[in-house]
């Protein structure tokens, strides 16, 4: 049976531990031992972390940023939502630039069987509803690193988009607020 941990999310910290193989995925685990706390106090990112309550000790983590993606990437039905009057532009998003997960976190079999990646996903797109509320915007935005990645993210509703553009995907605002709509009706239940 696997270990009952209560977590608590917050901002990067530099008390917050990360091992140099985080996930086992070399960029990531490079961006976010290197990276991720000076591109959050630049205020390029936004960085939560996933935390076991009372402690430092980073379980989990995702990055969101600003972002404008040029509309001329788009085809398909979101095309049509996209184009202005005066031709193509940039459609604003939020990219969802890396979520990653302890690699020992990761199976079924671990120590702590929390499902983080999911955790986090839902709620980066809760934290992107609230923002998309505040300021507007069209989608959230990802890269998915590989087809198993891609896979994870369409089960909740990303989909591929644009030419020539391997492995992007977008969820649009519509969609984001759709699944926080239906976390809080759960989570009510």
């Amino acid at each position: 049976m696997s270990e009952q941990v209560l977590i608590e999310w917050s901002g990067i910290k530099p008390e917050h531990s990360f091992g140099y193989e985080f996930s086992g995925l070399n960029p990531l685990d490079h961006w976010i031992t290197k990276k991720a706390a000076t591109e959050d106090k630049k205020n390029n990112a936004r960085v939560y972390v996933a935390n076991k309550q009372g402690s430092h000790e980073a379980l989990a983590f995702y990055a969101l940023k600003l972002h404008a993606e040029p509309t001329k990437n788009v085809e398909g039905r979101h095309k049509s939502k996209l184009e202005t009057s005066k031709g193509s532009a940039d459609f604003p998003c939020i990219k969802l630039e890396w979520l990653g997960v302890r690699k020992d976190l990761q199976t079924d079999n671990c120590q702590i069987n929390h499902r983080l990646g999911e955790a986090c996903l839902l709620d980066a797109i809760v934290t992107c509803a609230e923002v998309f509320d505040k300021i507007g915007g069209f989608a959230v935005l990802l890269e998915p690193a590989n087809s198993k990645i891609e896979a994870f993210y369409s089960k909740y509703g990303f989909e591929p988009y644009g030419s020539g553009l391997a492995r992007r995907m977008i969820m649009t605002a519509e969609r984001v607020n759709n699944v926080r709509v239906e976390l809080l009706a759960g989570a009510e239940s």
